[in-house]
Formats: structure tokens, sequence, C-alpha cells
């Protein structure tokens, strides 16, 4: 009696925890989905929906374990083992995948510097700064957008056509506006990277900030590390949750166990 007690509190548990695991999941895939990466490569509703059928089918199989340990039915719980274990092997392969996701940013990223890749959001943000051959920096600040900063802060440079008081601040405010046929999400990421990262240019340093504010000064470093940066920061977190996982398949599996 007290071994068939604790077996079906052990089921139990496990049934919670996967429940619990998916609203993590869920948590995680919100979170991703309302980043800045999600909302520059357009991605927000696959990742929301995404993570909701991953929680109600986590829910569902928690029901089952749960259902199955009242009733003491062995059709819900044989139920519960095939379908949950099924599930927790396709997780298990999706996040070991996304180990190797960081190697291949980096790839792609170098690919893209050496002139080799000609698509993806890293060459969308890239093309933006090459502008098609004519660089941003031959159309900012010179005669063909008056810029708005202080001189001084740009004394290395020579022949700007720079002023304190008027002039564009970014270059989509120039007339006509060079990135005008750009997407809107990638050239708002690209103001969010050289705010926040105090960077401008993907491969190569820019001479100003193009995104934000020029007067900002003389950026000091590229964007491509702190590119990188982030989309790793992404895929650490998804690590994480595969250790979390971890740990509910073994819980899973001894509850299994235990129940033959």
């Amino acid at each position: 009696m007290a071994c068939g007690c604790f077996l079906k509190g052990w089921i139990y548990t496990s049934a919670v925890l996967i429940a619990l695991f998916g609203i993590a999941i869920e948590v995680l895939f919100i979170m991703l989905a309302c980043g800045r990466f999600a909302e520059a490569t357009e991605s927000k509703g696959v990742l929301i929906a995404t993570g909701t059928i991953i929680v109600v089918l986590m829910l569902t199989i928690a029901t089952f374990g749960c259902c199955g340990a009242y009733k003491k039915s062995t059709c819900l719980l044989i139920t519960y083992a095939v379908i949950a274990a099924l599930m927790f092997a396709g997780l298990w392969i999706a996040f070991s995948r996304m180990k190797k996701g960081k190697d291949n940013v980096r790839k792609d990223m170098d690919m893209i510097c050496n002139g080799q890749a000609k698509s993806g959001f890293l060459n969308d943000m890239n093309e933006v700064y090459k502008n098609g051959g004519k660089s941003l920096s031959s159309i900012f600040c010179s005669s063909s957008c008056t810029c708005k900063g202080d001189p001084a802060k740009f004394s290395d440079y020579t022949g700007l056509n720079m002023e304190t008081n008027s002039g564009s601040s970014t270059v989509s405010s120039c007339s006509p506006n060079p990135v005008a046929g750009r997407k809107k999400a990638v050239l708002s990421f690209l103001g969010w990277l050289e705010e926040k990262k105090d960077c401008s240019g993907i491969c190569n340093k820019e001479k100003f900030y193009y995104f934000s504010d020029v007067n900002r000064g003389v950026p000091p470093k590229a964007c491509r590390q702190p590119v990188l940066d982030y989309i790793n920061s992404i895929f650490a977190s998804n690590r994480r949750m595969s250790h979390v996982l971890c740990v509910d398949t073994c819980l899973l599996y001894t509850s299994d166990a235990a129940d033959e």
C-alpha cells in the first residue's frame, strides 16, 4: 500500500514538473519573441506559436500522467510514457542542435565579411551600410546631406558638411533618404545596436553613427562582435533550458521504471 502511494506520488511529481517545464518553455519563447532580434527578423509570430504548441502538448502529457495515476489506468500511463518520451526526445534534439548554432552564426558572419554570402539577416544588415556600393559615409555629412553635430568631435575628418544647430541627426532623415528601400525592422535593430552597443558598421567600423544620433562622436568599433555576442546570449539561454530538460527527463524515466 505504502509502495503504491509512493509510486503514485512519484508519477504526480513527474507530471507536474512536465507541466511546469512546458510553461517555462512558453515563457522563454515569449521572451525571445519580445527581443530585438525577433523584431528585426520578423519572427515574433513563429516563436509565440511554437511556444504555445509546445506548452499545450506538455500540459496534455501531464494530464495523461495525472489521470493515469489517479485511475490506476495502465493504458493512460503507457500513453503518458510513450508520448512524453517522444516529446522529450524531439526537444532534446532541438536544444542540442542549438549548440551548433553558435559556430554556424560565426561562420555565416565570416562568409559575409569575406563577400561569400548574399542572403540572410546578417547580410541584410551589412548591405545597409554598403548601400549598394555607394557607402553611407559618402552621403552623410557631405554636400548630399548636411548632418547636425559638433565638428570638434570629428576633428580628424576633413571636408565635413556639418552644422551645430541644423541638419540631419541620422541618415534616415536625409533628403532623399538613402535607406528608404530597406526593411524598417533591420534599420530599427541597427539603431539599437549603435545606441546600446556603441558600434557602427558590421564588418568594418564606420565613420559615423548613422541610425542613432551622429553627434555622439566617432564610433569606437564595428558591430560584428557585439552582434555575435548578442546572438550567442540567446543560444546560452536555450542551453540553460536544456539542462532543466535533462533533469526533468531523468525524473520521467525514473517514474516510468518505478511504475513498471
